[in-house]
């Protein structure tokens, strides 16, 4: 059994049996008190009945507060709290601990106890392979902790490819604002490449099956492929993660797409005459360079004036309701 006490107040945290939480009206709301009672006292005990046992590691046993008074598990809420709680995620007892046992589930980062030796022989440092697995262990906590304020603005992964809208960067009433919008000439081509490398791969695969002509260059073929193993290491992930997400997050695969649209285009005109490819190669290049011009002023900041003299063609380019310029 244990009492948790803040070290600069001296406070008790405590669990309030017959108050409901802030942001979540089922579970006991989890104060401080300048005294202890029962409802201060905790049981530790470790969720994994395997490792029931064994010695407490950090970042390795899952630990679990019980408050036995109160037959209550500690739990992180997925709310943020108001502006009096400095927007932190409030902590509550739940009784729901035994149907969803991961939301109350803590690790130890730390340990300093005065009754270990300062050069005890049992402290040994951590290789290079513990320290990675801790640190991504971290990593993955705190990211899922980052939640969203109420008048934040997020987004989803699957908004990324489509550049389903954009993000107002440093908006003033005054001087207006840089808004982060992806070139949509360059992310439509990207997603639609996709879908073509996959036609290209089936297709070959059922002229390999036939002992058909090859249409495509194996080695050409093998290297865009791996680009598009690239994006989807990049992207896919984003999908299980609990944290709040942004639009630039997405860059990392797109440069990885990029190259695949790349290796796409190129698979597809060694199929061309040369004068053919070179003609597509320059219209997909200026395709993209007026691209660039057209919503150049939204992403460098320039100021647009309402009678569409100054840059304010770029009205005109508001091809999607999403897109709030």
């Amino acid at each position: 059994m244990i009492q948790l006490r803040h070290r600069a107040t001296g406070r008790y945290l405590t669990v309030l049996p017959d108050i409901a939480g802030i942001t979540d009206l089922v579970d006991n709301r989890v104060v401080t008190t300048e005294n202890s009672d029962l409802n201060s006292c905790l049981q530790i005990t470790i969720s994994d009945p395997s490792r029931k046992f064994q010695k407490v590691e950090t970042f390795q046993a899952d630990l679990v507060l019980l408050s036995l008074n109160n037959k209550c598990a500690l739990k992180m809420g997925e709310k943020q709290l108001p502006e009096y709680g400095a927007k932190q995620i409030e902590v509550t007892c739940t009784r729901r601990h035994v149907r969803n046992p991961n939301s109350v589930q803590f690790t130890l980062e730390h340990n300093i106890s005065p009754h270990e030796p300062e050069n005890t022989q049992s402290i040994q440092p951590s290789g290079f392979l513990q320290k990675l697995s801790e640190m991504q262990v971290k990593m993955l906590v705190t990211n899922n902790a980052l939640l969203p304020s109420e008048e934040e603005r997020s987004s989803r992964p699957w908004m990324w490819p489509l550049d389903w809208e954009g993000l107002w960067f440093a908006l003033s009433h005054k001087h207006g604002g840089v808004y982060f919008l992806g070139n949509p000439v360059i992310f439509w081509t990207n997603l639609l490449m996709i879908f073509v490398l996959l036609f290209i791969n089936v297709r070959q695969a059922y002229a390999k099956l036939r002992a058909q002509e090859i249409l495509y260059e194996e080695k050409e073929l093998y290297q865009t492929n791996w680009y598009l193993f690239g994006y989807l290491l990049h992207y896919i992930p984003f999908f299980l993660m609990g944290r709040v997400l942004y639009f630039h997050h997405f860059y990392s695969a797109f440069i990885f797409n990029c190259m695949l649209t790349g290796g796409v285009v190129e698979l597809l005109l060694a199929r061309c005459s040369t004068r053919s490819a070179t003609r597509l190669r320059c219209a997909l290049l200026l395709g993209i360079l007026a691209s660039f011009v057209a919503f150049a002023p939204l992403a460098y900041g320039i100021p647009v004036d309402e009678d569409h003299k100054t840059y304010g063609y770029v009205t005109w380019f508001r091809w999607l309701e999403t897109w709030s310029f």
